[in-house]
């Protein structure tokens, strides 16, 4: 460690070669001092600082560096490094930097890793990160380990797992999520299974949330709404859109809490927004389906507005109830 003592607006340092080597310089390696900082390293010089620093920080920078220059093989290399690295939340970092690549080689590079990352890793929310990449990846040679991981203690692998598994193999997950249903899971599992079941549609299903949100309350309430309203953008059947929307409305003059029951109500109108602009579509199925469906909505949206005691969520509601009907 060399103390700088920094007293002007423009001062340079100098750092000497040790036995002809050049030093690899981690500016403020206490990483307190304000500041924006430009290092000006090579990926060889952050590959050098990866190895030989063992705080975050500075391996973090390291990462980072490597995770904008993916194609180079040096930042792969130190990608590789931080997949095995001690520090959890390094491992962790290292899977958002390769999460949105749509580069086939590099998931193939990397499918490996993630695989093992996904079963044996030691922080279960690396093991997390690790199966929503998979999923993302659509890695279909993670599929029975998917299936196994849905069953985890940790929820939040166990959802992880779930969603994961419905985007390689959308029938099997939703097989999976229909039975987890009874089995009362929690936390992200919870969420995860009311989430496929949403994406799915399936006409049936209605009856489902039907039977079980009025159980379900806290935050969790929050989920089940947002899995119904994909369920409504997709469903087929117009019985099984008036089922789930009279259930959404019955969350929405059932909730206590003003900023939970504002987001539902919000749900409810961004649904009818959407079918009043299906009602200009050129296919005359979609703007008939939009126009039946408006016919159902429009009597349950007054109802909302009937019970609601806020005056603010009221006067904002009164206006999304004017401006969607006066379209028409």
């Amino acid at each position: 460690v060399v103390n700088w003592d920094i007293s002007k607006k423009s001062q340079s340092f100098k750092v000497p070669y040790k036995n002809g080597v050049k030093p690899v310089v981690v500016p403020d390696y206490t990483h307190v001092l304000p500041g924006e900082l430009k290092d000006g390293k090579t990926l060889e010089d952050f590959k050098a600082q990866f190895v030989n620093t063992d705080d975050y920080v500075s391996k973090r920078f390291a990462v980072n560096a490597a995770g904008r220059h993916l194609a180079e093989p040096v930042a792969q290399a130190i990608m590789d490094l931080s997949f095995a690295d001690n520090l959890h939340s390094i491992r962790r970092y290292a899977l958002s930097q390769v999460r949105n690549t749509s580069n086939e080689s590099y998931r193939t590079r990397w499918a490996d890793y993630i695989i093992s990352m996904a079963k044996y890793d030691s922080d279960k929310l690396v093991r997390t990160e690790a199966f929503e990449i998979l999923g993302e990846w659509k890695i279909n040679g993670a599929r029975g380990l998917m299936i196994q991981g849905v069953h985890y203690s940790s929820y939040s692998i166990a959802g992880a797992a779930l969603e994961a598994l419905y985007k390689i193999d959308s029938q099997a997950g939703y097989q999976l999520a229909k039975e987890m249903v009874s089995t009362d899971p929690k936390a992200n599992l919870l969420n995860a299974v009311w989430s496929v079941i949403g994406k799915r549609a399936a006409d049936e299903d209605a009856q489902l949330f039907a039977k079980y949100v009025p159980y379900i309350f806290g935050n969790k309430r929050y989920y089940l709404a947002s899995a119904m309203h994909n369920y409504l953008k997709k469903v087929n059947g117009d019985e099984p859109f008036r089922v789930c929307c009279n259930v959404l409305v019955d969350l929405i003059n059932t909730e206590e809490l003003r900023t939970y029951r504002a987001a539902f109500n919000s749900i409810l109108f961004s649904l009818a927004d959407g079918l009043n602009s299906n009602l200009k579509s050129e296919q005359q199925d979609v703007s008939a389906s939009a126009k039946g469906r408006l016919a159902i909505i429009k009597p349950l949206l007054q109802k909302v507005i009937a019970a609601e005691t806020d005056a603010d969520i009221l006067k904002d509601s009164n206006k999304k109830m004017k401006a969607l009907f006066e379209k028409q």
